[in-house]
Parts: C-alpha cells; structure tokens; sequence
C-alpha cells in the first residue's frame, strides 16, 4: 500500500501542470455560478442556489459538464481523468485513482444522473441571474450594480438559449437605457448589446426599435477610442441585417462620423476597418448610396453607375451631378465612370440617359487631371455632334450649353487634344472647318453658350502649340470686329471670357485689335471702364493686359484712350495699389492687374512730341510714379516698363529743362557807377545735368527724381530684359541733347560707371552689349574717365570683343572708345555689314 501511494503522488508530481493548465483554460460555457466565490460578489447572488461540492470535479476544482464515473463510485471530468489515465500510460505505469491511488481497470462511465442534476442546477441559477440582472442594471442602481450586472449578462449569453431568454426578458432596453450613464457603464453596454445581436435577426429588431442607435452615432462622436470601436462593433452586426441597414442610414449623422472615420488620419485603424465594413453593409440601400456619395464616399456610386441597368445608370448620373465633390473624389469618378458617361452620350442614346451623362461629365470635368481621361474615354466626338447637328436629332439648347462647358473644361485643362479627330472626316479642334463653326455658332446662340463657347476659343487661344490656328481662323472668317463687340455684353460671365480671349489675341493680332476697337469707341469706352472699378478682379487683370499689348505706335488710339479719361483712371489705381487698397478677394490678380496699368501706362510716355501728351504726362506726375515703381515693385515686368517709361520721358528733359539766360555785361561807367548798377539776379538752383531749372514733374528729370539709383540697382538683375530697359534709362544722361561731361559726372557721382563696365563685360545679351559699349564711349570723352578706365584691362578686352564679333552699332562704338584709349590708330574706319572682309 505504501508503494502504491508513493506511486500516486509521483504520478501528481508529472502531470500536476496540466492539472493546472486544465485550471487556467476558461471555457466558452462556464458561467459565475460555477464558481464558488461568485456568489460573493454582489449580495444579490446570495439568491442563488448554493454550489454543491458534488458538482466540483476534484482536478480541475470546476463544475463538472460532462461527468463520468470510475469503477471506485468517484466522479470527474471526462477530459481531466482522461489526461490522467493518459499520463499514467505515457510514464509506463498502470492507470491509477488519483484520489485513491487504487488501480482502474476498466473505462471510465458517464454519469448521467450528476450530469443532468447539474445542469438543473445550472438552469435555475441562470434564470435566476437573469431576474438578478433586471434589478442590477437600472436607472436607480449604482455604477458598480450596473458594471456587475453587464458583465454577468455578456456571460450568460455565452449560452445561445439565455440570449434568447435575455431577449425575451426585456433587458435590451435597460441596456440601451444604460447608454446614457458613464464612459465604462457605456462601453459595456454596447458591448453587451453587440454579443445579444450577434447571429439572432429576431434581436437585431427588438435592437432596432430602441433608441439604440443614435445613442451609437453620439458615441461614434466621442473623444474615446474603446467607445467609438464598441460602437462600431455593434453598428456592424446591426448592419448584417437589411432592415437596419435602412434604419442606420436615416440616422442623422450615422454615415457622416462613419466616413470620418475610415479616413487614413483616424487614430484607431482597427475602428476605422470595421466602419470601412459597416459602410459596405449600409450601401444596400440606394439611399445611403446617395448620403455616402454627399459625405466623400462616392464609391458605392460609381460601383450602380458603371453595373447597373440604364434606369440605375441615369439615377445615379444625376446624382453626380448634383453633387459637390471634392477633387479626390473627382479624381476618383473620372477614372471609374467616364467611359460609362461618354458611353451613354451615344445617338441611341434615350434623352433622359444623353441628358444625366452630360450633367455629370460637366462635374466631373471641373478638375484638370480628368481631361485627359475623358479625351481617352472619346469624349470630343460625341461632343462637337451634341453641339453642331441640326433637325429632328437636335439636342435642345440647355444641353447644348452643357456640352459646351464639358468642351471649355477638357480644353482649358493639360491633354492632347490637338491630333484627336472630331468627325468622321478626320477634322480636329483646331481645323478652320471646326473653327469657323464654332465662329458661325457664337454668333447666332444665346448669350449662355456664348459664353462657354468664347471660353473653348480662349483655351485653344492659351495654348502655344494651337494659338496660331485659332488666329488664322479669325482673320479668315473676319470675325475679330464680331468678338469685340462682346466687350458690350451685359452678362457678366461673358464679359469675362469675351475679355480673356481678346487678351489672349492681343499677343498675335494686336494691330487688328487697335484697328478694331477704333471702329466705334464703346468698347474701347467698356473696357476703361472696367479698370476704373474699385477692385482687382480677372476681368480687369485682363482688360489692362489687352490695353498694354496694343501697339504702341498708335497714335489714334492712344489719343482715343486718352479722350476716355483712361490716364487719370489708372494713375488713380496704381495709388491704391500703392497704398494697398484691394477688395478680399482680389490679391491674386494684383500682380497680372498692375503688371496692364503700368504697360498702359508706358503708351502715354510714347508720344511726348505732342505737346498735349507732354501736359497729361507733367499733370499726373509720371516721373515721380514710375520711379517709385521702379523702386517699390518686386515685378519684372512693372520694373522693366517703368524704365522704359523714365527713358522716354528721360529723353524730353533738355527740351523742357529752363536754362537761365546768362547776365548782360556792365556798362563802364567810372564816374557815377551806382547809377548804371543792376540789381543782382535772383539765385535758382540749376540741374548738375541739363544745366537748367529742372523737376520731375515738369522736366522729367531722372537725376532730380531719384531715378538713377534704382536704375542702377536693376543692372544686376536676372532678368536681361529689364537690365537692357535700365541700360537705355541711363543712356539718356549722355546723349548727344545732353552735355556729355555733365552726364558723366552724375552717373561717377552715382557710382554707376563699374556698374556700366560690368555689363559691357558680361554682355548676356547683344543688345546689351550693344548699349554698354555705347555708354563707355560716351564716358570715355571724359579725360578724367578715360584715364582712370584705361588701366583697367578688362574694359580693353571687352571693347575689342565687341569690335571683332558685335553688330555694326556696337563696333562702331567700340572703334570710338578704342581710338579714345589709343589702341587703333585715328583713320580706321568701321565697315558697314554689308561690306564683309575677304
């Protein structure tokens, strides 16, 4: 006996840990009434039938479920005496008792009567619990009672006949009620709702007619991660069922938070998954198609547009076209629905189908990017059919309208349009046949269309590689007079693009514009009008550009401007400018607005041989506007203007420049020279440059305005365009009207000769190089200058430089300055260009 009891305990020794491990693994029915110390949790539990020890399997210390017997009258655990008997063998030893330690020699048997005793026992425990759950979670229980009673029901439903009879008992809407308490009691709650609704429809509807679920949205609203994943959780099981998908959906907010939350910024991404699924749910309902496509998932939209049936295809095309989308989900659309949308712009096409495809492709077509794939989805010839066929198969007007603003917006956008035929015949948008329809179109449509097809003229017009085909169409058909009177328009939209494309013009038919815009001055008058606005809009940057890119020869025109007021109208804009007077709104065409003013205002310093320009010019102070300009604006072009500007005006400024006569000689008188004393001249401060009485304002004078250092200061810029500009400004110091000596003293004074040798050096342009080296003989007439620059070895080179390989002009004066230093001899002669050495 005492070796077999040795043998018992060091057969417990062996497998004692899976004992233990049979202790720690829970099982998916065990429940708080089979464990003894349950009942003292909560004194409710103090109701229930006390636990039996004969219940307890005496190896794994729980309630037993399946019972069996050994041959000694013990009962345990089917599996645990199992494992034992099993250890037994695996150690080579005989089955024993584990209690006894007496050998068993037959198989254990199944104990039936303890087995249905038990699950008696556990029946009325659990029925039980039920009632005890009803009284713990309440309005009227502490946080505590309801935590306990939650728990104890998410166990019971372990079991699926106690979810029904929780069902039956009416604890879902005290469950639901419990949505209102704290953070835990919510999570719990939700939580526990979730397991009762999982695989039963019966308690998805008894779910549904609660206020479950827009006490579900408030938590999606929640700041808490484990709230906002507990309820998407039970959204989703809810979701399963058809009927609550609908009922999800008409839950204000419901599909808004859900989206929110499958965005890529949500910090839980398990939350966001599931919501992700719970959507994929609710799109079996074609009206939280339609809610998803509002809040940004347009997915479930495009997926019915592009599968269904032709009534689901113009449903859900109207849709989309009535939304408002972001780009992304643009972007989107365009990729998945524009063949499907070009598909059904076909002839067979019913109206109402033609209809909804265009209105959606009009949406669609707004983002650039989706140009391109429309022109891949064929777009353009389906298009120009809807817009230029005739008779019974005529698309009404509206549409037509529509087309065109589908063909303005895949125009305007970056796609190679320009190889794409439009018809059978080969033609594309570009062929004179399809522009002069389009030119025979405008003219005889209404001003809504007119507008959306003068906007496909400006963007064939904005783009350099068909700008010479759209001009090429116009003069043929003569049709510019005709596009200038849509200045007169009263619609403001087709202003705006009548504008625009005659800005767009002006770069290759500005003569013809000119002569144009004389042939009666309303329009000329329109567009005045329209900078003098207090604001800076599109329109106006446009109309100001159109202005400036008239040619400036043109006296009659100029003059015509003139008699329009438009000099006061943009000098008194160019001060708000100055002073930063814009509206909201207007501060992205600022720089294109002003960039036109001051190119108008160049012309009217191009015609100072009329004396009535020289008064108009000296009135508004020009000199002392464009130098501030030149000091003040970070614009090329506005700096290169107002250089021009100041030379033009530069250049009048001896003419205008008061030179005081000088004094009578006295007469000798040596007896009575008081009498014969005149009274002495008044003292006027003459200019160091004209020699003269001088101002900005009434000479033009660069040096008495301040000129000549910004002048400077545009020498080292990268823009060649404006240092040329600069170069010519300055130039105006030593011409030949001017005395060269004084002129070469000022820009000394000016610390502007290193400036000015730099420049010839680099020569980055000819013209460049042609005004430096002119300037530098000019400078080197000076004695004083000519010694000083002589030792610089650079200016030698440079000057022989521009002697063998610049222009005539510029080895004209590179001859001079040479002779000036004494590098060639004095008879040298410079050969005209059509003389060529042999």
């Amino acid at each position: 006996m005492d070796v077999r009891k040795r043998d018992v305990q060091d057969t417990k020794g062996v497998v004692g840990n899976g004992y233990n491990n049979l202790l720690q693994q829970p099982t998916d029915l065990a429940t708080p009434s089979e464990d003894p110390n349950v009942m003292s949790h909560h004194q409710e539990y103090r109701r229930l039938e006390p636990l039996y020890e004969a219940f307890l399997c005496p190896l794994t210390k729980q309630i037993m479920r399946e019972p069996v017997c050994l041959e000694n009258g013990l009962t345990f655990e089917k599996s645990a005496i199992e494992q034992w008997l099993q250890k037994c063998r695996d150690l080579g030893k005989e089955p024993i008792c584990p209690l006894t330690g007496k050998l068993i020699t037959t198989p254990p048997k199944p104990s039936i009567a303890v087995r249905n005793t038990i699950e008696e026992w556990t029946t009325r425990n659990e029925l039980a619990r039920i009632d005890i759950a009803k009284v713990l979670i309440t309005a009227d229980a502490s946080e505590n009672d309801v935590l306990h009673g939650l728990r104890d029901v998410q166990v019971l439903c372990r079991k699926k006949f106690n979810k029904n009879k929780i069902r039956n008992a009416g604890l879902i809407p005290q469950i639901v009620d419990r949505l209102k308490s704290g953070r835990e009691a919510r999570v719990l709650a939700l939580s526990t709702l979730r397991i009762l609704a999982e695989d039963d429809d019966e308690a998805k509807a008894i779910i549904g007619q609660t206020d479950i679920l827009r006490q579900a949205v408030k938590c999606l609203a929640r700041d808490d991660p484990t709230e906002r994943e507990e309820s998407v959780k039970l959204l989703y099981e809810l979701s399963n069922s058809y009927f609550m998908c609908e009922k999800i959906g008409a839950t204000n907010g419901a599909i808004l938070f859900l989206v929110g939350m499958t965005s890529g910024s949500s910090e839980n991404m398990v939350a966001g998954d599931i919501a992700d699924d719970v959507l994929t749910n609710l799109s079996k309902c074609d009206k939280n198609v339609l809610q998803m496509a509002e809040n940004g998932r347009v997915q479930p939209l495009l997926d019915r547009l592009t599968q269904g049936d032709a009534e689901v295809r113009v449903e859900m095309a109207e849709v989309l076209s009535e939304l408002t989308l972001t780009p992304e989900a643009k972007a989107r659309a365009g990729e998945l629905v524009s063949r499907t949308l070009v598909g059904m712009l076909n002839s067979s096409s019913s109206s109402s189908e033609k209809a909804a495809a265009l209105k959606a492709l009009r949406s669609i077509s707004t983002l650039e990017t989706n140009g391109s794939k429309l022109l891949e989805a064929g777009v353009l010839i389906p298009l120009m059919r809807d817009l230029f066929v005739v008779g019974p198969n005529m698309v009404p007007m509206k549409l037509k309208e529509v087309a065109a603003t589908i063909l303005a917006n895949v125009v305007n956008a970056s796609g190679m349009w320009e190889s794409i035929p439009v018809d059978d015949g080969g033609n594309t948008l570009t062929s004179e046949t399809i522009m002069h329809n389009f030119l025979h179109l405008i003219s005889n449509t209404g001003p809504a269309i007119e507008a959306k097809l003068l906007l496909v003229l400006a963007g064939l017009a904005s783009k350099p590689r068909a700008v010479s085909k759209v001009v090429s169409a116009i003069k043929s058909a003569g049709a510019i007079v005709n596009l200038i009177q849509f200045l007169e328009a009263t619609q403001p939209d087709l202003r705006v693009v009548s504008v625009r494309l005659l800005y767009l013009l002006s770069f290759y038919m500005s003569q013809e514009l000119a002569d144009g815009l004389r042939v009666t001055t309303r329009q000329l008058s329109t567009v005045v009008k329209l900078l003098g606005q207090s604001s800076a809009t599109e329109e106006q940057s446009f109309a100001a550009g159109l202005l400036a890119n008239l040619p400036l020869q043109d006296t009659h025109l100029t003059r015509a401007l003139l008699d329009e007021n438009a000099l006061p109208t943009i000098v008194e804009r160019m001060n708000e400018i100055r002073r930063g007077v814009v509206n909201i709104g207007g501060s992205r065409h600022i720089a294109a607005f002003q960039k036109g003013l001051v190119g108008v205002l160049l012309r009217f310093t191009s015609e100072l041989d009329d004396p009535e320009f020289v008064g108009v010019a000296q009135e508004h102070d020009l000199t002392c506007l464009f130098t501030e300009l030149l000091r003040t604006s970070t614009l090329d072009e506005v700096q290169r203007s107002s250089a021009e500007a100041l030379e033009n005006l530069s250049a009048k400024s001896q003419q205008l420049s008061n030179v005081p006569e000088p004094p009578a000689s006295m007469p000798l008188c040596s007896f009575f020279p008081c009498l014969f004393q005149r009274p002495p001249l008044p003292t006027t401060d003459v200019c160091q440059l004209h020699g003269g009485v001088c101002s900005a304002k009434t000479t033009f004078c660069l040096l008495q305005a301040g000129a000549i250092g910004p002048l400077l200061a545009c020498l080292d810029h990268r823009n060649p365009s404006l240092v040329e500009a600069a170069m010519a400004a300055l130039s105006t110091v030593l011409m030949d009207t001017v005395d060269i000596d004084r002129g070469v003293m000022v820009l000394y004074e000016a610390d502007a000769i290193h400036p000015i040798l730099t420049v010839m050096q680099e020569h980055r342009t000819e013209v460049l190089r042609q005004r430096a080296v002119w300037m530098v003989d000019r400078i080197l007439r000076n004695t004083e200058m000519a010694q000083a620059i002589s030792i610089d070895s650079g200016v030698h080179t440079s000057l022989v430089d521009a002697f063998r390989h610049g222009n005539f002009h510029a080895k004209q004066s590179a001859e001079n300055a040479l002779k000036t230093l004494n590098r060639i001899p004095q008879n040298s002669v410079t050969l005209a260009p059509m003389f060529r050495r042999r």
